[in-house]
Order: structure tokens, then C-alpha cells, then sequence
């Protein structure tokens, strides 16, 4: 269209779009998701519960470079950080290690609040903080992120279990919760 060789002058974005959903319902979501994310003006908080995956570094390189949101990687630091190093990569992005988490204790409280009709006790509730599917959906609970995503390496359960714990099923999150499955 620049150079004058096209016949037909187009809206590139309204194209993708008509693309999208060709290709089926997934990547219909996907699209809905993808502009949903990039209308917040990258204001967004992502959790990537599963943060020392080379995929999901590149993911979140991704909806930073894209300016879909900030991401924050859940893992131990110097695996990320090998990882990051390894792909090449100079962007440095939050990382929140479930192991050396600073707000341990506060989450440990909160999520015992939530589970402790159900029999958690606080000491359990300290060791279950650790795993990365509850550490993501409790920061999106106690507003440290706005979304979190998760599903690569996990099963549909192991993912969905600590959402639907912490979250209910409150109608508004929803939208909030992604499983990658």
C-alpha cells in the first residue's frame, strides 16, 4: 500500500481482526484478550505463575515490548535470571520468588482467612502460599497485580482449584483469571 503496488488500500487493523476469527474461537479469545489489555494503556499488573519457563520470559518480554502490561514473574530469581540471560535479553522484570517472598506472612493470613472453614490451618497455609498458582491468584486478591496466567506446565485443575478458592465465582473475574491449558 505504501509503494502504490496494491490495488486496494485497507485497515490493517480490521483485517487482523476478520483473521482472527477465521481461525476459530481460540483465537478469537485471544484477540479479545490481546486488545482488552492493550486499551489499559499498559496500566496493567500480569502475574505469569509459571515464570521460570523459557516461553513464558518471552511471553512476558512480549506484553512489555508490546505495551500490554507490566509483567511479574513467580519463581526463584536466579533461574529466571539464567533463563533471561540465556534468551538474551536485557529486560529486567519483576520477579516475586515464592521461596524469599517478603510478604510471606501477610498472604499466609489472608489466605488462611479465606480457606480456614474449609480445615487450612495457618501453618499449611504458609507452606501453600509457596505454590505459584496461589501466590498469583492471592496477588490479584490483595490488588499487588490485576491479572495472572497460568496453565503451561500445570494441569486444568492445579490451575483452576486455587482461582475458583480465592476468587468464588464472583462474575467480574472472570475476565481476570486465565488458564492456558
Amino acid at each position: 500500500m505504501e509503494t502504490g503496488v496494491a490495488r486496494k488500500k485497507i485497515d490493517i487493523d480490521e483485517y487482523r481482526e476478520q483473521l482472527a476469527y477465521r481461525q476459530g474461537k481460540g483465537e478469537q479469545v485471544r484477540y479479545f484478550f490481546q486488545n482488552k489489555a492493550r486499551s489499559s494503556g499498559g496500566t496493567k499488573r500480569v502475574v505469569f505463575a509459571e515464570g521460570e519457563e523459557q516461553k513464558i520470559i518471552r511471553a512476558a518480554q512480549q506484553v512489555h515490548d508490546e505495551g500490554i502490561g507490566t509483567p511479574i514473574l513467580v519463581g526463584r530469581t536466579n533461574v529466571i535470571e539464567a533463563q533471561i540471560k540465556a534468551l538474551g535479553y536485557d529486560y529486567k522484570p519483576e520477579i516475586v520468588d515464592p521461596f524469599n517472598f517478603k510478604r510471606l506472612d501477610e498472604y499466609a493470613k489472608a489466605y488462611h482467612e479465606l480457606r480456614q472453614r474449609k480445615g487450612l490451618s495457618l501453618a499449611e497455609a504458609r507452606k501453600k502460599v509457596s505454590n505459584p498458582n496461589i501466590l498469583g491468584a492471592l496477588m490479584v486478591k490483595m490488588g499487588d497485580a490485576d491479572t495472572c496466567v497460568s496453565g503451561l506446565t500445570y494441569n486444568y485443575p492445579e490451575v483452576i482449584r486455587p482461582a475458583l478458592e480465592i476468587h468464588h465465582t464472583a462474575p467480574v473475574l472472570h475476565a481476570r483469571l486465565v488458564c492456558i491449558s
